[in-house]
């Protein structure tokens, strides 16, 4: 399970999805959760009719308010172009209490296709207009302001909001996100539980998101109990969401044994085969799992979707490993092209040249070219030592291969002296007895490769 993937990153920091996640909610109607699609698209259609009975051209107040509760459906739906439409609409047509609803919508429109500059001068101009309702125009400031990436100027901002209204989840949900990406995780914590508290019953995007995040930082510091259980609540409440679906995924794999979560994560995959993120817990989960079949569906789904991912490659070369050397080498090459200074890519493919049971891979000459560049001092020279050392025992040659053994014992971090001299004895003695490197299972057992003892195709 310690091979698990899990990416360091708290997806929902990334600027432009907090703008999305924010402008879903709307504190002034209840949560879409509350209505069904169908629902929604039927009452759209009923504003739709009710539009068509106005005359051309009709500027009037009565067709800015049915434009106005049109709009937030469609906003509902992230319809962001309708929506925004509705929006411009109305707030031409509306009066009093109407106009000033629309304008925040629109400024949320705004930010949500991109349009921050506008979105902000819409919101000073509101806070201007209407003190009552700054809380509101504060906390979608701050939102504006974060992805605007002036993060100070969103925690300043959300701070105010919190202050004209300690009650509206989504100040605390900003201030939270935007204290995170200056590293003031613990600040962030707190706020998002004081968001969770106050959504408890309604608002489930800011819910869901905020048990997100709380489980991004618990899994960070190692908490990984905390963690399954937060990323949990985030998915019974976004059930369709593949990035939490995801760490949801990996998470109950590191706690767990992954076979118990690989047909969930399968299934997940099928249904939501253009996501990258349901794709990738697919992937990792099989690979867990050594569910080699399965890994190698979802690794090869996970690349056709995006070929310029080096994740992508580099997933699909990982699932090909125990099944495919040959095809697995292919790829192993383009990844070296891509990253010629990466460790792991560099010293696997010299071993997979060494002791590949494919012989269509195995090239003990091949592989002691690329070992040859390889150091033998520094921060990683055991594992590159390691790698010489298969060379050598590969292309038969006794005395260096006895040279290396004692240079890794020098260097020894993961290995003491006594296990390598065992390791040696083992490894020199079938050496020596014409065991080739390839048959050694002292040596694939030494370096723990368990990939590599494939029969040949």
């Amino acid at each position: 399970m310690s091979s698990i993937y899990v990416p360091n990153r708290l997806d929902l920091l990334q600027l432009p999805c907090v703008i999305a996640i924010l402008l879903i909610i709307d504190c002034a109607i209840a949560p879409a959760s509350l209505y069904s699609q169908e629902t929604i698209h039927n009452r759209i259609d009923t504003l739709s009719q009710e539009l068509r009975s106005f005359p051309p051209g009709d500027q009037s107040a009565e067709r800015g308010n049915v434009l106005l509760k049109r709009g937030r459906l469609y906003f509902r739906l992230e319809d962001r172009e309708n929506a925004l439409q509705d929006f411009e609409l109305a707030a031409i047509c509306c009066l009093g209490e109407e106009k000033l609803l629309a304008d925040w919508m629109l400024a949320r429109s705004l930010a949500a296709i991109g349009e921050l500059k506008k979105a902000e001068s819409l919101c000073k101009s509101l806070l201007i207009r209407d003190e009552r309702q700054s809380a509101r125009y504060y906390a979608t400031l701050a939102s504006i302001f974060l992805g605007q990436k002036r993060i100070q100027d969103s925690i300043d901002t959300a701070t105010l909001a919190i202050k004209k209204r300690p009650d509206l989840d989504y100040s605390y949900y900003i201030r939270a996100l935007a204290n995170i990406c200056m590293g003031k995780a613990e600040e962030g914590l707190v706020d998002l539980n004081h968001a969770i508290e106050l959504a408890e019953s309604e608002f489930e995007a800011t819910r869901s998101s905020c048990y997100y995040n709380r489980g991004c930082i618990l899994r960070v510091r190692e908490q990984r109990k905390e963690a399954l259980i937060a990323f949990d609540a985030a998915r019974q409440l976004s059930p369709n969401d593949p990035v939490v679906h995801e760490q949801y995924c990996l998470m109950f794999a590191l706690e767990n044994d992954p076979s118990l979560i690989v047909g969930m994560a399968s299934e997940f995959a099928d249904i939501h085969s253009n996501s990258e993120s349901a794709l990738r817990a697919a992937t990792v989960i099989a690979q867990a799992a050594r569910s080699n079949g399965l890994a190698v569906k979802y690794a090869r789904m996970l690349y056709a979707l995006n070929r310029s991912s080096s994740f992508g490659k580099y997933s699909l070369f990982k699932a090909l490993l125990p099944v495919d050397h040959f095809e697995a080498v292919e790829l192993l090459n383009e990844l070296c092209a891509d990253d010629p200074y990466d460790i792991e890519l560099l010293t696997t493919r010299v071993i997979l040249h060494a002791l590949s049971q494919d012989d269509r891979v195995f090239d003990p000459k091949l592989a002691l070219k690329f070992a040859s560049a390889f150091p033998e001092s520094g921060r990683n020279a055991q594992k590159f030592l390691q790698a010489k050392l298969c060379a050598a025992i590969a292309n038969g040659d006794i005395d260096e291969s006895e040279r290396l053994f004692a240079r890794i014992a020098n260097v020894a971090d993961s290995f003491g002296p006594g296990t390598v001299a065992l390791f040696s004895d083992s490894i020199i003695g079938d050496l020596r007895a014409g065991i080739a490197a390839r048959q050694s299972s002292a040596l694939l057992n030494a370096l723990h490769l368990d990939y590599l003892p494939l029969g040949s195709p």
